[in-house]
């Protein structure tokens, strides 16, 4: 028969509690994926309700989803009765741009969760300085739109792009024709 190892035994433990049941899993052996076992009863809670039992399930499960996760509630939307509730990834009080995890309640209970968490061991630092990275920012913008302009200075970001995770500079830019919102790394 098949033997499931204690690791993945602990996070179906610890998922089930919530009412969930892992689907997937990650290359680096993380959960990846789950949904509700089953569409259960109802519970009305209110949004603010909905981000604490999202919060306290990413809490409970934080060791099953990556290495040293910091995650905080960065995005909530409700609409017709579904609660959607994002968690933003930070290291070392850098945002990990596209690293996240989704949490989606409806009626009071959650039905699915996604990680989609960056798991990575060192980052390269950044090859231009703050200032050469607005710069570049507002050529690559301009080539965009002749109206393109900045609408924040460089942040430092931890950017996973291809094969490598880096520590990049992000910038912001807006144009009205035609009409964009870009972030530049």
């Amino acid at each position: 028969g098949f033997v499931q190892d204690p690791v993945h035994l602990k996070v179906e433990q610890d998922l089930g509690a919530f009412g969930l049941q892992p689907l997937s899993y990650t290359e680096s052996g993380y959960l990846g994926f789950a949904t509700a076992q089953s569409p259960g009863a109802a519970v009305n809670l209110a949004p603010e309700a909905a981000a604490q039992e999202a919060e306290a399930l990413v809490q409970a499960i934080l060791p099953s989803l990556g290495p040293n996760l910091q995650l905080q509630p960065s995005f909530q939307h409700d609409s017709e009765g579904l609660t959607t509730i994002m968690f933003q990834q930070y290291s070392q009080g850098l945002e990990v741009v596209d690293g996240h995890v989704l949490v989606a309640m409806r009626a009071g209970r959650v039905q699915l969760l996604r990680n989609d968490t960056v798991t990575y061991g060192g980052v390269t630092i950044p090859e231009v300085s703050k200032e050469e990275a607005a710069e570049l920012a507002f050529t690559q913008a301009r080539r965009h739109a002749d109206d393109a302009s900045l609408v924040s200075s460089p942040e430092l970001v931890i950017w996973a792009g291809g094969d490598e995770v880096r520590l990049a500079y992000r910038v912001r830019a807006q144009a009205f024709y035609p009409r964009a919102e870009l972030s530049i790394y």
